[in-house]
């Protein structure tokens, strides 16, 4: 069609030669006046200057379109000739880049096949146009193909940018057009091979809408095309319905088309072209995924295609023959599962949370910190392959600010791993319809869940969605990380292994709030109650938080970690799940590991990891930022990273912290004759707790490197193979509370830890003997002791539980009723001030030393199916009797250093203790 147009058009000019001649050519000196002043030869080149009615109508709209400023310099940077390429390009979108191109002052594009911008000029400059245009038709009169070669030879050789438009076939009812998109590349190998310079070849779309299509259509896509291939109208519709939403712009990864075709050199020139097709075809499709996700499918969809597996119903049969049940039951136990399970995700949903979210978050923080380069870092290896999301849990929060980040950076919207326990109305079906999908806390022996909601996440996966899980399993009641579930990571594994894509990209996420809004939940639950169901009335309750700010939220994503490449690392093969529980293990402990790097050191953290390490309950100010220097110096060895805060005005950040922590009730400020000091009561330190434990995991090697040096006199030596030695009974005493690598790690890590030690003249290290000789001095003996100190309150734990298995004898008892009884039993030490640490005395803390005392072999736990386990005590008094030592030694250093605060020890001084804990 556009043919024949051009063809009637050409022949009606040539006709009317010599009159439009004699009209508008007849004065040389001004035709070629106007030749000098019109910079484009073409018709299609962008305009320097729009015309009036042009900037009233557009300029409001295309103000609010998002582009990343990462492209623009990656584009800025390019030297040479660059070829912008383009999928069913229309007017509007090249309209946006002919504002976007001179606003960014970006070289402009010079031919543009198949589009005219001419009538965006002014008039004065678009008479003069078409009256050079025409001079110049009627001088050559060439076929247009010829020309358009011959021009584009050109401009390439003068380094002019172009754009090429692949007219892609649409079939739908208004534009069907059969086109080869190849035709529109064909002369871009030949030219290349003429010319010196590289052609780069980027590609380029704009996204009216960042939500993904639908598999299945409706009559209205069937009419108007689909949002990732809209037609003119419905183009017209989305820029109209979403440019308040934020439109956005994606530039692809640039193509040196030199070196491109130097790799394809054994091809003829047409494969060539087919071989470029398919590399822009793939990139265009991966940068639209990598904002909108693959296409939607509902709930009923994902269930249809599970239960259609013909794999997956002979797992079901194979299970019914063996436990002698009907497949017909079996299978519609499973249809259960999978409907309890499944999402049903709905994007005018997620807009609304995403909506109200941000105003909530402006309510109630002082900002989010969220780093650009982290985030471009996830989005390059998104849409290429599925990418897992594995964050740190500390508060609800979490799920909501880490899936509204992905939507509102343009990032493939992740399906939410949420607990069964947030399913009541009405937030179940919100969560669903917000892309989360429900597991039950425990289903060990439950072989159809288990496999039913394996057969969803492999779903997901292999039809590229983005996940989100927590590996702690539940949020972190003390601000520590927590040991990390197998559960769904081994899922994900199986599915990765079972061929259901080509590779998983996991995102460890670190997330650290000023103020944790569960704080006052938290601290009940540390003493012992039960953690409040949720349910629809405590969504009355939430208006509360509006009431104060909760100060800055700082959100960290570690550098993602293929799994592709860290199974062939590992020498990790396709082999059944279940044996490779070892390499899942170490595999979680690896993400868990790379999560807490990443983590913020916030001003609130340090200051409370300082206060808690003073043992005063009054100091002044001068002596905390005294101790916040001595535990930042090895922070900073670390290369931890630290908030923005800190490194703009460290003074500036610890007095604010100082600040936030007095109005919040935790510090009192006391002005005495002298000086102004600060006091808590010992009752608050387990608020402080919280948040020293959100950094105190980078402290763990160190502090028992100095548990082990200050067992020894001073001048004394020690091997490193001894150090490691005497570590192996911290590590089995931390085991629960902490993550550690592999023992050929640690090695490496300690020597780490040696080499700061020297630094700080601690010890003397010799090289070659491995031998480390204790240099303790009164000058360093007062920083020495903070480092010894700071994991005190998780032995004096472990102390409490074993006096109370010396004096208590404990017969199937579950943790709950075991906790209940020591912290009323514990109550008097308490009084008598016999802890040095009354944070100790958390419910959290003990549990972990049931599992401790378990391994060990001091407690005997029983598991039930579908039940939490069951403690008994084995009464071996000799044995409890020389960890109680142990443990007491490792809260004393060595009386040739000097005093030191003694806790829990078992002595004489100790007035009455059997006494106490019988009652």
């Amino acid at each position: 069609m556009k043919k024949v147009i051009y063809v009637i058009g050409k022949n009606i000019l040539i006709l009317l030669r010599k009159p439009l001649t004699w009209l508008l050519l007849r004065n040389r000196e001004r035709v070629e006046q106007y030749g000098t002043q019109v910079k484009n030869k073409t018709l299609s080149g962008m305009v320097l200057e729009f015309n009036f009615w042009h900037r009233i109508i557009f300029l409001p709209f295309f103000r609010r379109v998002q582009v990343l400023s990462s492209d623009i310099s990656t584009i800025k940077s390019l030297n040479g000739p660059v070829v912008f390429v383009m999928k069913n390009r229309g007017q509007l979108e090249y309209h946006y880049f002919n504002y976007l191109f001179l606003k960014e002052k970006i070289s402009p594009i010079h031919f543009a096949n198949g589009c005219l911008t001419v009538h965006w000029l002014p008039f004065k400059k678009l008479w003069q146009h078409l009256v050079c245009r025409l001079d110049r038709f009627y001088k050559e009169l060439k076929e247009d193909s010829v020309e358009e070669k011959t021009y584009l030879t050109e401009l390439f050789q003068e380094g002019k940018n172009t754009l090429v438009n692949l007219s892609i076939s649409r079939d739908y009812l208004f534009g069907l057009i059969k086109t080869n998109p190849i035709d529109a590349l064909t002369p871009l190998t030949s030219i290349q091979s003429q010319i010196k310079q590289p052609i780069h070849v980027v590609t380029l779309q704009f996204h009216f809408d960042k939500h993904p299509g639908k598999t299945e259509l409706s009559y209205f896509d069937l009419l108007f095309g689909e949002k990732s291939q809209p037609g003119a109208i419905r183009k017209i519709l989305l820029f109209l319905m979403n440019y308040r939403r934020k439109p956005r712009v994606k530039f692809g990864k640039p193509i040196n088309l030199q070196e491109y075709l130097n790799d394809k050199s054994n091809l003829s020139e047409d494969k060539q072209t087919e071989s470029l097709f398919h590399v822009i075809e793939d990139d265009l499709r991966i940068e639209h995924a990598r904002i909108t996700g693959p296409k939607l499918r509902s709930k009923e969809n994902f269930i249809t295609e599970i239960m259609a597996d013909e794999a997956f119903l002979e797992s079901i049969h194979s299970h019914a023959d063996r436990n002698n049940k009907k497949f017909v039951d079996c299978k519609n136990q499973v249809l259960r599962y999978l409907n309890e399970i499944g999402a049903d995700v709905n994007y005018s949903y997620i807009h609304f949370a995403h909506i109200t979210l941000r105003h909530v978050w402006e309510k109630i923080f002082n900002g989010l910190v969220v780093k650009h380069d982290q985030l471009n870092q996830v989005r390059e290896v998104a849409g290429k392959n599925p990418i897992v999301l594995v964050p740190m849990h500390r508060s609800h929060i979490d799920y909501l600010l880490i899936s509204d980040l992905f939507y509102e950076y343009n990032i493939t919207f992740p399906y939410i791993c949420a607990g069964i326990n947030l399913n009541f109305w009405p937030v179940g079906k919100l969560i669903r319809k917000c892309g989360g999908f429900f597991i039950r806390r425990r289903f060990r022996g439950n072989y159809l869940y288990k496999e039913s909601l394996y057969a969803y996440v492999k779903s997901l996966i292999s039809k590229q969605h983005g996940l989100e899980f927590f590996i702690e399993g539940t949020r972190s009641r003390t601000g520590k990380q927590l040991k990390p579930k197998m559960g769904i990571l081994s899922m994900v594994m199986r599915a990765y292994l079972e061929g259901a894509c080509d590779d998983i990209y996991f995102v460890p996420i670190a997330v650290n709030y000023d103020h944790i809004l569960e704080q006052r939940e938290y601290q009940k639950e540390t003493k012992g109650d039960e953690k409040k169901k949720e349910n629809a009335g405590e969504l009355f309750r939430v208006r509360k938080i509006f009431k104060r700010k909760y100060g800055k939220v700082y959100v960290e994503f570690a550098k993602p970690l293929s799994l592709k490449q860290y199974c062939a690392d590992n020498k990790i093969k396709t082999a059944p799940i279940d044996t490779l529980k070892k390499e899942v293990a170490v595999f979680a402990n690896h993400l868990t590991h790379r999560m807490t790097d990443v983590a913020i050191v916030t001003p609130i953290s340090l200051a409370s990891l300082a206060i808690l390490s003073m043992n005063k309950k009054a100091f002044n100010f001068d002596q905390l930022e005294k101790r916040i220097h001595v535990l930042k110096d090895y922070l900073e060895h670390k290369e931890a990273v630290f908030s923005d805060l800190i490194n703009y005005n460290e003074s500036y950040a610890y007095h604010e912290a100082v600040k936030k922590l007095s109005g919040r009730g935790m510090l009192k400020e006391v002005e005495s004759f002298e000086e102004t000091f600060f006091s808590f009561d010992d009752r608050r330190r387990q608020d402080f707790d919280y948040y020293k434990n959100n950094i105190v995991h980078f402290y763990v090697l160190l502090t028992c490197f100095c548990k082990v040096v200050g067992q020894i006199p001073n001048q004394a030596k020690i091997t490193v193979d001894e150090l490691l030695k005497r570590f192996g009974i911290l590590k089995n005493l931390f085991s629960h509370d902490f993550i550690f690598s592999e023992d050929e790690a640690i090695k490496n890590e300690f020597i780490e830890v040696i080499h700061y030690a020297v630094t700080k003249e601690f010890v003397a290290y010799d090289e070659k003997t491995q031998t480390i000789t204790k240099s303790i001095t009164e000058q360093n003996y007062s920083d020495f002791l903070t480092f010894y100190s700071l994991l005190d309150n998780f032995l004096e734990s472990h102390l409490i539980a074993l006096r109370y298995l010396k004096y208590n004898k404990v017969e199937a008892s579950d943790a709950k009723s075991l906790t209940k009884d020591i912290l009323v039993k514990a109550k008097p030490m308490y009084l008598r001030d016999d802890l040095a640490h009354p944070e100790s005395l958390s419910r959290f803390n003990l549990e972990s030393s049931y599992k401790v005392l378990a391994d060990l072999g001091i407690l005997n736990i029983q598991r039930k199916e579908g039940q939490r386990g069951v403690y008994s005590s084995n009464q071996d008094l000799e044995q409890i009797n020389q960890w109680i030592n142990s443990i007491s030694q490792f809260l004393k250093v060595s009386p040739t250093i000097g005093g030191a605060p003694v806790s829990l020890i078992d002595s004489p001084e100790v007035v009455k203790e059997s006494q106490d804990w019988q009652h």
